[in-house]
């Protein structure tokens, strides 16, 4: 059902580390609050509000950033917090953060912390493996 080992766990903090080095093409500060539909291209952090939709490359979510929305990129990496469906090649649950909706992802991390409710559909070869999020009370077993 889940994919274990240090090699795995390695490839995958690899390409989170490079992409968050990356050049930052947009910025949404803690100050600033958007509703509507975001589309871009590149690498964007938010760390304030977003109410609407996302969609785009590379989509980092900050400690304080929220969105209420769905949110689909190819990579996308979550300190804040989520209401809505999340879709990404690679997605990453930082232990700040926290979901209330479904995931559909080819790679998934959940850091330790990391609070959940909702669904996991995660891509594996032959389709599409369901996994149903613990209890909070289980996650921190």
């Amino acid at each position: 059902m889940f994919k274990s080992g240090r090699r795995l766990q390695e490839s995958t903090a690899v390409r989170v580390e490079d992409v968050e080095k990356r050049e930052l093409n947009s910025i949404i500060s803690e100050e600033m609050s958007i509703k509507g539909d975001i589309i871009f291209k590149g690498k964007i952090r938010v760390d304030g509000a977003v109410e609407g939709s996302i969609s785009g490359d590379y989509f980092i979510l900050g400690e304080k950033g929220r969105v209420k929305g769905d949110v689909s990129v190819h990579t996308f990496i979550c300190s804040g917090s989520v209401e809505g469906s999340v879709k990404g090649e690679r997605v990453v649950f930082k232990s700040a953060s926290s979901l209330v909706g479904k995931v559909e992802a080819k790679e998934l991390t959940v850091e330790a912390g990391a609070v959940i409710e909702g669904e996991f559909l995660v891509g594996k070869a032959g389709g599409t493996e369901v996994i149903e999020a613990p209890f909070e009370e289980e996650a921190a077993l």
